[in-house]
């Protein structure tokens, strides 16, 4: 029998108003700064693009910033673990469908897919937006 490794969206609403403001404060400006550290190299080099890119991350509610940030960084650490050379022309509109799409997948499987495939942009470069 597998194991269910779905998230219940009502039971994550109940767990984040259970977490004290100030913690929950904490965890949310962890994932910007994570989601600004990962991306600030990328954002550097498309100008508006990243730009766009900032600004959709920081309309998203403090819910899904922790999503999306721990998505980004869990495909910054497989790309750097993959050992393979950095792409330097990442197609920030993969970024954006990562960001879209993972900061309303409550399966976490399907968040690893997200992430799987931000690293490969990272590092091959041979993802379609259209994905």
């Amino acid at each position: 029998m597998s194991e269910d490794k779905s998230l219940d969206l009502i039971g994550v609403g109940r767990l984040a108003k259970a977490i004290p403001a100030a913690a929950w404060k904490r965890a949310v400006e962890t994932a910007c700064l994570t989601f600004e550290r990962v991306m600030a190299p990328l954002a550097e080099t498309t100008g508006g693009i990243g730009r766009l890119i900032a600004a959709k991350f920081d309309r998203l509610v403090a819910a899904e910033k922790v999503i999306v940030a721990k998505t980004t960084e869990d495909a910054e650490r497989k790309a750097l673990e993959s050992g393979l050379p950095r792409n330097p022309e990442i197609n920030q509109l993969v970024i954006l469908k990562v960001i879209e799409h993972a900061q309303e997948q409550a399966d976490l499987n399907i968040r690893e897919l997200w992430s799987n495939l931000l690293a490969r942009e990272m590092t091959s470069g041979q993802v379609h937006p259209e994905i």
